[in-house]
């Protein structure tokens, strides 16, 4: 092979001893010194930048640090090295500084990049972590940074789709997974998302779950650490560094499954797979109904396979016909081909919709479901703990539930006036996803309602809420209605016995339960009881739809605010891969 070309070639002082550097066109440095072995650079791989320091210049570099050998407080992969060398002229200077700036501007690395740090994520440890190991790296790399600390939650999803990004190069999240679910959310919700898109995004582990830089560090070798995370984003985008290109989509983070199945061609599928618990199958489904082309792309099948934490869909898809609630027996029925049915509820309030396949909790099932994450360290064993601490303090709302019962259930509740919130009609529908099932019963007289104080308030389309948890055990898949559990005064014994009764389902038998299905459904809810500057959570699906005054985590955004809200059902809408029945 011959020899590569030589960019540039000079006779240097090294430590004061005469020597030469060379750079030649496939991006290798030389240093050579008389006497000893010559040193080598690739340019793209080692060296991060240079710096003039009066008649010297310094080459930034980066060397892989030895197996087992830990350097500074963080550790990581590479360590700082630096290679100083003094040219015998001003000119060799910088005709040398020209030509090797100029191949590093050939690499397309980034030279702007807008910094997100997270003060508050994991070990509140992410300043510190810039400070001491990300800004250096990049200050080597001459690369400018505009940095913003947030402030709260959601707030660089608020900053990202407002602000001017174009000047970027790129975006960096110093934090855990949550910044950058942030990031990707507040891109897709701008006009221009299909340009600011292409934005490259980079990740610096300074969180909790750190999960996506984990996935990208680990599948080529390197640590998670910020170090290694560092110079993945200095190197620039290539397919095998730490920057998220709107190609990758095995992204295992909340919200974004949402926004690839929105903006995805899926025309050439034949179906969507879900491996996973619940919460990727509610974001498909609700990504599927809100494209414009949704009555093309939501008759693809969807099929989940187990794989989280409640798995209440497939329990409720594969206990229908006998089977066991694992991959093996979802994974055959999905390739079996076999379909059913599924209704989709429209939860809105005013023109905000939430698009349900699961069901909605108000009241203690919803406390305990949300509440408990504080507790997220004992593992599984966190719902019974604070279901108990729950019954002991038990907490009770006023309200109202409204709804328009299904044939045979018209005795339970008593008489009222409802007329549902209709959506105004849209002149350009065409560029609006599902707008909700066209109901011909707005202004029915049969509505009946129910007033609190309440426990807890249920309302399921699957039987099962997760693998153990017999919810309702006369849902139907595709009936047209929703099941309604109420549960008001209760004595705390009686509620205990009947916690543990849901997993065979017996729950709905108790005295204390109203058990019936409903073809629409209103949910007005209130203050604690004795409490009235206290509000609850409103819980969808797993997700939390609203939040109260002073409840859990109330300073968070969610969905809808903590007001009335309305629940209507189009039947059999959604086609679900299911074992033939």
């Amino acid at each position: 092979m011959a020899p590569a070309e030589v960019i540039v070639v000079d006779l240097v002082l090294i430590d004061g001893e005469l020597g030469m550097v060379k750079l030649t066109a496939d991006g290798v440095l030389e240093a050579i010194e008389y006497g000893e072995p010559s040193r080598y650079w690739t340019v793209k791989k080692d060296v991060l930048g240079f710096v003039v320091e009066g008649k010297y210049i310094r080459i930034k570099t980066v060397v892989e640090r030895e197996e087992g050998i830990c350097c500074g407080e963080f550790g990581g992969d590479y360590s700082r090295k630096d290679f100083v060398f003094e040219p015998f002229s001003e000119d060799a200077k910088n005709r040398f500084c020209f030509k090797l700036r100029q191949y590093l501007d050939s690499l397309g690395r980034p030279k702007r990049l807008l910094v997100f740090v997270n003060p508050f994520g994991g070990k509140k440890s992410a300043i510190k972590i810039f400070e001491k190991e990300v800004k250096p790296l990049f200050e080597d790399a001459d690369i400018q940074l505009d940095v913003q600390e947030t402030k709260y939650q959601l707030h660089a999803r608020e900053m990202v789709r407002s602000m001017d990004v174009s000047k970027y190069d790129g975006i960096v999240c110093v934090s855990g997974d949550g910044v950058l679910v942030e990031v990707v959310n507040g891109l897709l919700q701008r006009a221009d998302w299909k340009t600011v898109f292409k934005l490259p995004i980079g990740v610096i582990p300074a969180g909790t779950g750190n999960g996506m830089i984990k996935s990208l560090l680990d599948a080529v070798g390197l640590q998670c650490c910020a170090n290694s995370a560092t110079i993945s984003i200095i190197r620039g985008p290539t397919p095998c560094n730490c920057l998220l290109q709107k190609q990758s989509f095995f992204i295992p983070m909340k919200q974004l499954t949402f926004n690839i199945i929105w903006s995805m061609d899926v025309s050439k599928y034949d179906g969507i797979v879900c491996v996973s618990g619940d919460g990727v199958l509610v974001e498909v489904v609700n990504g599927l109904l809100q494209r414009a082309d949704w009555k093309t792309v939501f008759k693809l099948p969807i099929g989940v396979i187990p794989a989280g934490t409640g798995n209440g869909m497939i329990k409720s898809l594969l206990d229908a016909v006998g089977l066991q609630c694992c991959a093996n027996s979802a994974t055959i029925s999905i390739i079996r081909g076999h379909t059913r049915s599924l209704d989709v509820a429209t939860i809105s309030q005013g023109n905000t919709k939430f698009f349900s396949v699961l069901m909605l909790a108000w009241g203690l099932v919803a406390d305990i479901d949300i509440e408990s994450e504080k507790f997220r360290w004992m593992g599984s064993a966190r719902m019974d703990f604070y279901a108990i601490q729950r019954i002991i303090c038990l907490r009770q709302y006023n309200g109202r539930v409204l709804f328009l019962p299904a044939p045979g259930f018209e005795s339970y509740g008593q008489p009222t006036s409802y007329r549902l919130y209709k959506d105004p009609p849209v002149s350009n529908n065409k560029a609006l996803g599902y707008q909700g099932p066209d109901t011909k019963f707005e202004y029915l007289d049969e509505w009946r309602e129910i007033k609190g104080p309440f426990v807890s308030v249920w309302l399921h389309n699957v039987p099962w809420g997760a693998e153990n948890n017999l919810v309702a055990p006369a849902a139907k898949f595709s009936d047209g209605f929703l099941d309604l559990i109420v549960l008001k005064k209760c004595p705390k014994l009686a509620l205990l016995s009947l916690m543990t009764q849901i997993s065979e389902g017996t729950h709905v038998q108790s005295p204390y339960v109203a058990y019936l299905k409903v073809k629409a459904f209103a949910l007005e809810p209130g203050a604690l009881v004795g409490e009235p500057d206290t509000e609850g959570i409103i819980d969808a699906d797993g997700e939390v739809l609203a939040r109260g005054r002073r409840s859990y985590k109330c300073e968070q955004i969610a969905l809808m605010s903590y007001d009335k809200l309305q629940v209507t059902v189009d039947q059999g809408l959604a086609t679900l891969f299911s074992p033939e029945y």
